[in-house]
């Protein structure tokens, strides 16, 4: 019996390559959205209370001080609310395009 003869190089790297990178294109197709690719915003520190206003003896300008950190407080919140508004906008679209996606390969 003869020895079959060995396939011409440009060929064997040919089978060899899709061979090992069809699983990959498959999966690679599809990008399923991780949370920890989506930056998260972190929540603003609320100010503290001046210790004077537990016992009501306060002055106006620590009135006035902490006044001005709660409404700076409350824009910083606004900011987070819209920061996280849109990092979860962002990802339920990347979670559409996927879903889309692997019904699409199916």
């Amino acid at each position: 019996m003869r020895p079959t003869p060995p396939l011409p190089w440009p060929l064997l790297l040919t089978l060899i390559s899709s061979l090992l990178l069809a699983p990959l294109s498959a999966q690679a197709s599809c990008y399923k959205p991780s949370m920890s690719s989506y930056s998260e915003p972190s929540p603003p520190s609320r100010p503290f209370k001046p210790y004077c206003a537990a016992i009501k003896t306060c002055l106006q300008w620590e009135v006035d001080k902490y006044q001005r950190e709660m409404e700076n407080y409350v824009e910083e919140l606004k900011r987070y609310v819209q920061q996280a508004h849109k990092a979860a906008h962002t990802y339920a679209e990347d979670a559409v395009k996927y879903a889309k996606c692997e019904l699409k390969e199916e």
